[in-house]
């Protein structure tokens, strides 16, 4: 179910990458905007249901669902667009200066032109060259991301990322009977 959530906001980010634009219209983000909508509450059931299953005493239940609340709905909300929204502000600020490098008074295009329109101008395609630029970040930590929980689930394990439980197992049994340090210790 974890794969399906972050397949979901790849789909997701990956349409807002490749498709985002300053004349698009709103009826066109209704999609991308379900599937975003599908991921952080398969996510949050998952959550909830790993909760459940790992023994979580009656007691202790309702101090987890209100964990879950507040990194889903006060993190995910606050923190989440305060960094993206920095991380905007200085892309937009860097890509506005690389576009405006080319408006000079000798570019043929800029002559009849004003400031104001040629700063307009600048500023629109800084900002869908800025969005772009994080939509495409967030989309290949999304792919990474999914990739890393695929390879957790399957068979192989590569580089011993994901040792296998016995394995580990084998290894502290192994500590526990000699009484030897071995934190530079390989577990493949």
């Amino acid at each position: 179910m974890t794969a399906i959530a972050f397949a979901l906001a790849i789909v997701y980010l990956g349409y807002f990458y490749f498709f985002i634009d300053y004349g698009v219209e709103k009826e066109m983000l209704s999609l991308p905007l379900f599937f975003r909508g599908a991921a952080a509450v398969i996510i949050s059931i998952v959550f909830l249901t790993s909760i459940v299953q790992s023994g979580l005493p009656f007691q202790v239940f309702p101090q987890a669902l209100t964990i879950n609340g507040f990194t889903g709905a006060v993190m995910g909300a606050t923190l989440g667009p305060a960094i993206i929204g920095e991380v905007l502000r200085h892309t937009m600020a860097k890509n506005a200066t690389l576009l405006s490098a080319n408006i000079v008074n000798t570019n043929p295009d800029t002559t009849f032109a004003s400031s104001g329109q040629l700063y307009g101008m600048v500023q629109t395609q800084a900002l869908v060259v800025s969005m772009k630029e994080i939509y495409g970040w967030l989309l290949i930590i999304a792919l990474a991301s999914l990739m890393v929980i695929l390879l957790s689930y399957s068979s192989v394990r590569p580089f011993a990322i994901f040792p296998k439980w016995s394995t580990i197992r084998r290894v502290i049994k192994h500590m526990a009977r000699t009484g030897k340090d071995y934190s530079a210790l390989k577990i493949d």
